[in-house]
């Protein structure tokens, strides 16, 4: 039985968070169980009230955000290993952009448009021991190490660190070229238009735009509790299984 957000890999938590909510609570609360203790559905619903009660107070950690180890706190990515072993391989964390090459910086850069994408932006980060990025290996093998075996608190805890880094080293380009722009005396209509568009972008960026996204999305639990009083009945099945976990 998983209970915290340390033991749920972000695989299952992804998938828990893309279940519809246009059911009952019952029926998500089913399902949610069922992700959790690698069971179907049908499963959850033959098993003892009393039973059922235990492991849906059980997933209650899901209505709070991504908590940090000591349970308090949101992760800030401030404190992480060099390193994680996943599904005995061993990656090795890229920290800053400088570590980079420009393939892994662009497809940093595409994948953090769209947070869902988690386990592909992770995978520009986490690169095998001994191996440069994209090569030697296959980058999809280290985005399903990510989904199966990395815990949803370090998951999210590498993302947010690696955008405020991001931010940190952008900002610093941007106010670089924004410095050479402005110093010059006589400026083409082209480059006025290119400094008013890089204050625009470094207001975004000062204001932790893509952090903020992240947090935002740390911030909304699955829906997991069912009314007061409701209980599971074969009225409330779900149509097919939600499967079992790996």
């Amino acid at each position: 039985m998983i209970t915290n957000y340390k033991e749920l890999p972000l695989g299952l938590y992804l998938d828990i968070m893309a279940l519809p909510k246009d059911g009952t609570d019952i029926d998500y609360q089913v399902r949610v169980v069922a992700i959790l203790n690698g069971m179907t559905d049908d499963e959850v619903l033959d098993l003892p009230l009393e039973k059922y009660a235990s492991l849906a107070a059980a997933a209650d950690f899901l209505t709070a955000p991504v908590l940090s180890d000591d349970g308090r706190h949101v992760h800030d990515g401030t404190r992480l290993p060099a390193t994680y072993t996943l599904g005995g391989t061993e990656l090795v964390m890229t920290k800053s952009t400088k570590e980079m090459v420009v393939a892994q910086y662009v497809d940093f850069q595409t994948f953090g448009k769209d947070l869902t994408a988690i386990p592909a932006l992770l995978s520009c980060l986490l690169i095998p021991k001994g191996k440069t990025y994209n090569e030697g290996y296959d980058p999809a093998d280290v985005q399903r190490l990510v989904r199966e075996y990395l815990p949803t608190s370090d998951a999210y805890a590498i993302a947010a660190f690696f955008l405020r880094t991001f931010a940190v080293s952008i900002r610093s380009t941007l106010t670089s070229s924004l410095r050479w722009l402005k110093a010059k005396k006589r400026k083409t209509p082209l480059e006025k238009e290119t400094i008013r568009e890089t204050e625009a972008l470094l207001r975004s960026v000062r204001g932790g735009a893509g952090l903020r996204t992240l947090t935002r999305s740390l911030k909304q639990p699955a829906r997991v509790g069912a009314p007061s009083g409701t209980s599971p009945s074969p009225s409330s099945s779900t149509s097919s299984p939600t499967g079992t976990t790996k």
